[in-house]
């Protein structure tokens, strides 16, 4: 298992913050390293999976907020402001996921958003 040093340069690599590299060490030496599959292979691959699939504290929304419909300009200036995305610019992302939404008939939702943003990374 890598140390909490180690986590958390590479996490720094993609501008999350130190607190993200926290969560991610004591989630591993609580499971023993692991997957629900097995053992961790490749630690700087799970960091990528980690951080592509949203799942860094920085990276979430209260669950409040993420189960709104709508998103507001506070809204997306909470997502710039997030060490998770600010290699992204946010409002442009913004509408290009409406108008994707637009085309394909689907609802503009946070949650969405969050996972196109991801996708992005």
């Amino acid at each position: 298992m890598p140390t909490f040093e180690m986590i958390k340069s590479e996490t720094a690599l993609f501008g999350l913050p130190d607190t993200d590299a926290e969560h991610l060490f004591n989630v591993w030496l609580t499971n023993g390293f692991r997957t629900k599959v097995g053992p961790i292979k490749n630690w700087k691959a799970a960091i990528r999976v980690w951080r592509t699939n949203g799942y860094f504290p920085s990276q979430k929304l209260k669950p409040s907020q993420k189960d709104k419909e709508e998103m507001t300009n506070d809204l997306l200036d909470t997502f710039a402001a997030s060490p998770a995305w600010k290699k992204i610019d946010v409002q442009k992302a913004a509408w290009d996921f409406k108008k994707w939404c637009d085309l394909n008939n689907r609802k503009p939702l946070i949650s969405s958003f969050i996972k196109f943003l991801n996708a992005r990374l």
